[in-house]
């Protein structure tokens, strides 16, 4: 019979030393307490559910166990580590567009290279959105920014950003980390600061220059009925502003691009034009973005100190990892438990920064089964994980149970396909972290433990 995971059926455990061969070995002990029933079983609904499982058992050829020792005789659980057969880098790109938040700025960090940020704007026309259908004499235009309270970099310093009109076509649903895309500096459309940690505010109004608000006017109030034809035309004649860090290198600030519940009511503001006009039965109008977006560029680091293998939640740099792992593996034995351990090294990656500097903290790491034929970007970006882990507060290791994964390798049918392992979400944050390799110290290799039902015979 193929080998039965226990781990749903196991009840009470407790930890016994044994010596075997002189060495002391940690092993747990498992009995079946008759007293303790799953929640909602009468005793004689148990009694009949182990019967069931008994008359299974004894149809099978070679299950293992005796059935009755299961309950009868203790149960002594072993736990071994097998190394990970094979963990390396995979670079990428990853979507940067029409995401909940926009990244601007410029912040060397040594450890994960010189990034540099420019956001990418185009507002909506507004024929479909029935808030308003032109700009008016008297009216005035801003663009509104309201930052997330999560920042990359130095938090005290100050970064100088200019708005300039962008020269060539882009997508927001098209843009990709490494593409730059040119605008054209012979105007500052307009201008804003964004102040160190003790700055009172954390949104900007921004003044727009007159010219840029006649052009873009001159889109709105486009002739024809048909609405779908003057928006391909709007599209790909007017192609929005460019958001530029110009002084300041010392940290990357996020801007939300989305509303977050009511509009109406909702404190955490985001991304639009305002426009308000001196007539109280005017008053404030807002126009949505049509396309958002960072132009993303990374330089690779020349200094780097800490060991381990680069991860970006911007798919820049993830691990791909071979687990190795064959029926041998399993030494024959039922699986009770199996996790793949990673580890973080946090400690490393603080002292690698100056003091009083800040990287979005990584508190969730998340694997992708994905077969070779799938684009393994499109793939991340869009499917739910196989696996995921928490980050832990202690040793800083990632835990993945793999356990499904195991079993389907024990029965001869692992599924196609290779794992990814990425880190948060791709949502326009930059999360950046190392994970440690095959040379780092014995204990903090990437690692596999099993926990198994020992032979009783040995």
């Amino acid at each position: 019979m193929s080998q039965i995971n226990l781990q749903h059926i196991i009840r009470k455990l407790q930890v016994r030393k044994s010596k075997r061969g002189g060495h002391s070995e940690n092993s747990i002990t498992t009995k079946w307490d008759s007293s303790v029933s799953p929640s909602g079983f009468s005793g004689s609904r148990l009694l009949a559910v182990l019967t069931a499982c008994l008359l299974i058992f004894a149809g099978c050829e070679d299950y293992g166990l005796v059935g009755e020792k299961i309950f009868d005789e203790d149960v002594e659980l072993e736990t071994y580590t097998i190394p990970v057969g094979e963990i390396g880098t995979v670079e990428d790109t990853g979507y940067m567009g029409n995401l909940p938040f926009m990244s601007i700025g410029h912040y060397n960090d040594q450890e994960f290279g010189e990034v540099r940020a420019v956001g990418l704007i185009r507002p909506r026309r507004t024929w479909d959105i029935g808030d308003i259908d032109t700009i008016e004499e008297g009216d005035r235009v801003r663009l509104r920014l309201n930052f997330n309270t999560e920042m990359y970099g130095d938090p005290d310093s100050e970064t100088d950003f200019e708005l300039y009109r962008i020269s060539e076509g882009w997508r927001g649903n098209q843009i990709l980390t490494g593409d730059e895309i040119s605008y054209d500096t012979s105007q500052i459309i307009g201008g804003f600061s964004v102040g160190g940690s003790g700055s009172e505010s954390d949104s900007v109004l921004i003044e727009l220059h007159p010219d840029w608000i006649a052009e873009y006017n001159g889109y709105l109030q486009m002739p024809g009925s048909n609405q779908d034809s003057l928006d391909n035309i709007y599209r790909n004649e007017f192609h929005g502003l460019a958001i530029v860090p110009v002084s300041g290198d010392s940290k990357i600030v996020f801007s939300n691009m989305l509303p977050i519940g009511d509009q109406e009511n909702n404190e955490t503001d985001f991304a639009r034009l305002v426009v308000d006009n001196e007539d109280p039965e005017i008053g404030r109008r807002t126009i949505p973005l049509y396309d958002w977006g960072t132009g993303l560029t990374r330089t690779s680091p020349e200094n780097a100190q800490v060991e381990g293998l680069p991860l970006h939640n911007t798919l820049e740099s993830y691990i791909e990892i071979d687990l190795g792992l064959t029926t041998e593996s399993f030494r024959g034995r039922n699986i009770v438990n199996v996790e793949l351990v990673l580890f973080q090294d946090q400690d490393g990656l603080e002292m690698s920064l100056p003091a009083g500097h800040e990287r979005l903290s990584i508190s969730q790491s998340r694997i992708h089964l994905i077969d070779e034929s799938r684009v393994k970007r499109d793939f991340i970006f869009n499917r739910s994980p196989s696996f995921i882990a928490v980050r832990d507060s202690v040793d800083n290791g990632f835990r993945f149970n793999i356990t499904s994964y195991a079993n389907s390798v024990i029965h001869s049918t692992p599924p196609d396909g290779k794992l990814y392992l990425s880190v948060q979400s791709m949502n326009g944050l930059l999360h950046s972290t190392k994970i440690q390799s095959q040379s780092a110290p014995e204990a903090r290799q990437p690692k596999i433990i099993v926990t198994s039902i020992k032979d009783p015979e040995e």
